[in-house]
């Protein structure tokens, strides 16, 4: 309890001073209309019809939404006029609170943009090469596979249209364009084959370091940061010849990224879903796979039913809470869908580098991978039609639905936890 109560008191302190660095220095302008010199600091976002730009300012983060031309880059130094708006709630989306935990509590939209001085160094060099490969896509690949592309490789999800994006939405299947810890393991697994040789201490930071260069090319998200912290404490546990609990890798790396910013906890969705799911697989994998020894013959079969099911009943009452929304077919969707997916990365990256030398050949696995990219789009479709499955709720219904649910799912986690005896 002394131990609780010290973490709780750090923890009130650590957020007081986020809160306090993040509100930053906006009240010394007065004047609606700014003039404001900073630097673009983050990975820029583009969209469909719109750029994003976070800028650092001396006054603070603000978010710049401008047009497709001119564009700027990751690094540039530029000078703006336009006029400041605070962020506020987009319907049940939280969008003020988004922001906040980028530490951005202004918004500029399609400011007058100048170029001070382009940007240089690494970061600005990992950004350029990731559009290449975005660029390199789309000559590839037509539309729409070309932005699924886009997201299941690279996690960018700016080019999908919305009423694609809906479609995922529906059938419960936003995850698979989302880089998770799947995608961080595949990595894992990759460096230490090609590292196989190099002694083990510089193998472990060759891989550690190669983790962090990835998470920064897909873009750091929450769910990526925490596979990347998982996999790499995981990696130092191996290391030193340590058993290591998952669960308790898991929640030591929600401690760190709390510490380092507090509001991730309360305002990041990616985060809370991404969380729940590897607890729901943690909890529950394998109580569900005793249900689905029969499917022995069929291993990826067998393992997208237990994935899926254990990480929904993870996310189920936060699904509910967040989104109102209750897809009945969501675990068909998903065995459907999910063991397609490695099929048609392995293949996208295989054209995406073979193309390089040998264009012919990888436009010929390109045709190949974008039959299964037709495929799984044929199936979501089917799937997001049967609107009789996609039980909407209002919010008030959802809070009850979602409370209940997460008793259940606790009562049954710790049931569950007591039979194992941890």
């Amino acid at each position: 309890m002394v131990f609780i109560g010290i973490g709780l008191l750090i923890g009130a302190v650590r957020v007081y001073h986020f809160n306090e660095a993040t509100v930053g220095r906006w009240d010394l302008l007065t004047d609606k209309v700014k003039a404001l010199h900073g630097q673009i600091c983050r990975e820029v976002d583009y969209r469909r019809d719109k750029i994003q730009y976070t800028v650092c300012t001396d006054y603070g983060k603000l978010l710049v939404v401008g047009d497709l031309y001119p564009r700027f880059e990751y690094g540039d130094e530029v000078a703006l006029t336009g006029k400041l708006v605070v962020p506020e709630p987009i319907e049940t989306f939280k969008y003020d609170q988004y922001l906040f935990r980028f530490g951005i509590t202004k918004i500029s939209y399609r400011p007058q943009m100048a170029l001070v001085s382009k940007g240089h160094g690494v970061l600005a060099m990992l950004f350029k090469g990731k559009m290449i490969l975005l660029e390199q896509i789309n000559r590839m690949y037509h539309e729409p596979f070309g932005s699924l592309i886009a997201g299941l490789v690279v996690g960018y999800r700016g080019g999908l249209a919305d009423d694609l994006l809906e479609q995922f939405r529906v059938t419960g299947l936003t995850h698979i364009i989302a880089i998770s810890g799947s995608n961080v393991a595949l990595v894992v697994i990759l460096l230490e084959r090609l590292l196989i040789v190099v002694p083990k201490r510089v193998r472990l930071w060759l891989s550690i370091g190669g983790i962090g260069v990835f998470c920064v090319f897909v873009g750091l998200s929450a769910s990526v940061v925490r596979a990347a912290i998982m996999g790499s404490l995981v990696l130092v546990a191996r290391y030193f010849g340590r058993d290591n609990n998952v669960l308790n890798v898991l929640l030591l790396t929600a401690a760190v990224m709390a510490l380092f910013v507090p509001p991730i906890l309360a305002n990041d969705a990616g985060f809370q879903l991404s969380f729940m799911a590897v607890v729901g697989i943690l909890v529950f994998g394998k109580k569900v796979e005793m249900y689905f020894l029969w499917l022995k013959k069929w291993p990826m079969l067998k393992e997208a039913m237990v994935l899926t099911l254990a990480a929904q009943m993870g996310t189920l009452p936060l699904s509910l809470y967040l989104f109102q929304l209750l897809p009945l077919h969501s675990l068909l969707v998903n065995v459907t869908v999910v063991p397609l997916l490695p099929v048609a990365i392995m293949l996208a990256c295989a054209s995406l580098g073979v193309g390089v030398v040998f264009p012919l050949v990888g436009r010929l696995i390109a045709v190949v991978t974008s039959v299964i990219l037709k495929l799984i789009l044929v199936v979501v479709a089917t799937f997001a039609d049967l609107k009789f499955l996609v039980w909407e709720f209002d919010v008030r219904t959802a809070q009850i639905a979602a409370l209940v649910c997460g008793v259940g799912v606790i009562w049954l986690g710790i049931s569950v936890l007591r039979q194992e005896g941890l």
